[in-house]
This record gives C-alpha cells, sequence and structure tokens, in this order.
C-alpha cells in the first residue's frame, strides 16, 4: 500500500550511533494517491450535497451527505497506516499536535470568517453566544444534542468535532486492538445500539430543521459515539490488508472490473439506502433505520472499495492517483471547510449567482471555493502544520 496524507511516522525503527547510543528513525510511508484522490470525491459529495438546487445546480434526493462517512473510514485507515503503533508517551503527544495542526489552524479561520460573515452582532441567532463559540473552538459542539449548536458558526465543523473525539480515542484503540480487534469492533456496535435505545426510549423525533430540542438525528448521525464504528471500521481494514493481500485481484483488469463494480454497488446504495431504511424499520427503531441512512447501510460497501483502492492496482485507482485529483484530493480540507461559508455569504450578502445564467453561477461558486481553499491550504494549512509540528512534512 502507499499512504494518502502524505504523512510521516515513527515506525519503531532502530538506529545505532557511532557512541552505541539507540535513537528512533521516522520512516516516511509510501504515499495512497488513490485514497488522496477519492478524499476529494467525497469531499465533492457534500459540496453538491449543500449546493444542488443553487446556482443552477440540480437538487438531488441522493443522500450524498454519506461522503460524510467516507471521510470518517478514511481517516481511521490512514491514521492506522501511518501509525500502527504508538510506543510510548513521547509518541502519543507527537501524535496528539501533529492532529492538532492538522485540523485547528484551518477551522480557527474558517471560524473567524463565519463569525465576520455569517454571525450578526450583537447576536440575536444564539443566546449563549459566548458558550457556543467556546465549544467550537474546543471542538466540543457535536456533542450538544441540539443543531443550532452543533450546526453553530460554520455548520460543517461539526464533523471535525467528531474527528477530534476519534483522534483522542485513537491510542487507547489501538492498544485494544492489540489485544483484540473484534472487541473494538463489538465495543463500537455496541454503541450505537446504546444510542439508538436511548434515542427510542426517549422517543426523539428526527429532524426536519426546525427543531433545537434534542432529535434522533442528534444523536445518530451527530454525536460522535455513534459514529466511532465507521472510524473503527477503518482502523481493522487497515490491520487485515497488512496481514492478508492474497485474496485481492492483482491483474488491471480483474481490479478494475472490482473498482467498478463496487462504484456501481454504492451508487445503487445512494439510490436505494433511504428506501431500505423505511423497508427494514418495521423490524428495528426508528433511531436505527436512520442510522443506517446516515452511513451505516454503506458501510461495506465503501470499505470494500477503500480496500481494493489502496492497492492502486485497478483504473479506477489510476485515474483517482493523476495529479489533478491527488491535488483536489491535498485540498479537500480546505474545501470541505470553506465551501459552506462561501454558499451562505453569497446568499446573506451578496446574492450573486442567481444574477447571472445557471452555467455560469455554478462556475463563480465553484471557482471562488476552490481558489479560497487553495489559498487556505497555501496560506494557513501548510505552514501551521509545520510551524506546530516543527517538521516539513508534518503527520
Amino acid at each position: 500500500m502507499k499512504a494518502g496524507s502524505g504523512c510521516t511516522a515513527y515506525a519503531g525503527g532502530e538506529e545505532g550511533n557511532h557512541a552505541g547510543a539507540v535513537t528512533k528513525v521516522v520512516i516516511r510511508p509510501p504515499r495512497i494517491e488513490s485514497l488522496t484522490g477519492f478524499r476529494f470525491i467525497a469531499s465533492a459529495m457534500i459540496v453538491f450535497h449543500h449546493s444542488g438546487g443553487r446556482y443552477g445546480l440540480p437538487q438531488t434526493e441522493l443522500p450524498l451527505h454519506n461522503g460524510v462517512m467516507f471521510f470518517f473510514v478514511l481517516s481511521g485507515f490512514i491514521l492506522t497506516y501511518v501509525h500502527p503503533r504508538l510506543d510510548d508517551i513521547p509518541a502519543t503527544l507527537t501524535f496528539f499536535r501533529a492532529r492538532f495542526a492538522r485540523v485547528w489552524p484551518v477551522h480557527l479561520i474558517c471560524f473567524i470568517a463565519a463569525a465576520l460573515l455569517l454571525v450578526p452582532f450583537p447576536s440575536q441567532l444564539l443566546p449563549s453566544w459566548g458558550t457556543t463559540a467556546a465549544l467550537n473552538l474546543l471542538l466540543l459542539q457535536a456533542w450538544v444534542p441540539s443543531f443550532p449548536i452543533s450546526f453553530s458558526f460554520n455548520a460543517v465543523s461539526w464533523s471535525i468535532s467528531v474527528e477530534a473525539f476519534f483522534y483522542a480515542s485513537f491510542p487507547v484503540l489501538l492498544l485494544i486492538m492489540a489485544w483484540s480487534r473484534t472487541a473494538v469492533v463489538l465495543l463500537a456496535l455496541a454503541l450505537v445500539l446504546l444510542l439508538a435505545g436511548i434515542a427510542s426510549t426517549l422517543e426523539l423525533p428526527l429532524y426536519t430543521g426546525s427543531q433545537s430540542a434534542p432529535t434522533s438525528t442528534n444523536l445518530m448521525a451527530i454525536n460522535p459515539l455513534p459514529r466511532l464504528l465507521e472510524f473503527v471500521s477503518g482502523m481493522v481494514l487497515c490491520f487485515v490488508l497488512r496481514r492478508s493481500r492474497g485474496g485481492l485481484p492483482r491483474s488491471v483488469a480483474a481490479a478494475t472490473l472490482v473498482e467498478l463494480l463496487l462504484v456501481g454497488l454504492i451508487i445503487a446504495g445512494l439510490i436505494y439506502v433511504t428506501d431500505l431504511a423505511i423497508a427494514v424499520h418495521p423490524f428495528i427503531s426508528v433511531p436505527l433505520a436512520e442510522w443506517l441512512s446516515q452511513g451505516g447501510g454503506l458501510l461495506l460497501p465503501v470499505l470494500a472499495l477503500i480496500a481494493i483502492l489502496a492497492q492502486s492496482r485497478g483504473m479506477v485507482a489510476r485515474f483517482l492517483s493523476t495529479a489533478p485529483l491527488v491535488f483536489l484530493g491535498n485540498i479537500s480540507y480546505a474545501i470541505y471547510m470553506v465551501h459552506q461559508i462561501v454558499q451562505e455569504t453569497f446568499r446573506a450578502h451578496f446574492d450573486l449567482t442567481t444574477q447571472v445564467p445557471a452555467p455560469f453561477g455554478a462556475l463563480i461558486y465553484a471557482g471562488t471555493v476552490l481558489a479560497l481553499a487553495t489559498l487556505l491550504h497555501v496560506v494557513v494549512e501548510q505552514p501551521a502544520r509545520r510551524w506546530l509540528t516543527g517538521r516539513r512534512s508534518p503527520v
């Protein structure tokens, strides 16, 4: 496998110097460029989900919000690939510092931009403006079962709050997985069932777009606990691929065929996953049906696709490894973080794209997002990571 995050890691190697001392060797794992390109596809799904029906773009009923689940699975897979072990406290602290450097500087800039551009001062939108701002800056907003809080300021950053929980849990998860990977998966599945049970017991309704009170959607889609299964699944997949590659197709033609079949299966899943959730509703609770529609129903085919793409043998993987898609994958985090700010700024202040023919409106929107994401990546994300980690190629 090649790693898709352009990361470095302490792989536990040792090298003696002339004085007989032992030092750690920093080993840079190879890149999985196909997964870098795949990150852009996941990001584009979210952008289109939030933009459909505007700027001349068609409205779609497909649950493209499932792109967030792709991110969570990829995160577990790539972090485990780069950090299969964290041997001691210094290595763990280095991991935490690298994760902070990876997400928080861009999050801070986007938080400030959202506060200045989208939230009125003095704010009448949020009665507890200061508390909500603090929750956002601490990446804790996803834990609060209220959409006005979890979706406050830069709304998409709720998923970064979930990622922060994954990062905090990662060293513990590695320790448990060294004993039993099955136990970790069962624990994550138990959390899904626990949250579904709580939502059912409290008879929480589904979110319809206006509630500030807790909803079943808060607990099954936004809260970090049930999403842990997606992250853990990516981790386990990485360990499985490290140990057994014999069952994966080795020829280009066979790998391409499997890739296309899985892509088709995922597209079909996006079309029918909501119908599936409705069909099984008589046999399971409403919260579990909600979990299926919010990502759980597509988890297995996405894992299979990541497994085949990670081998970089088929034509789909090679297409995703092309320079333009790798570049877009590298800026996908910035795209994700900035796109809704651009969208809401257009709507709140300029309404620019409604005044021009439809194709040009979409081009203006997409061009603005890509330009700002590139600027954010080059001016904020990369320098901040180098400065905070003290490395040229931080994890």
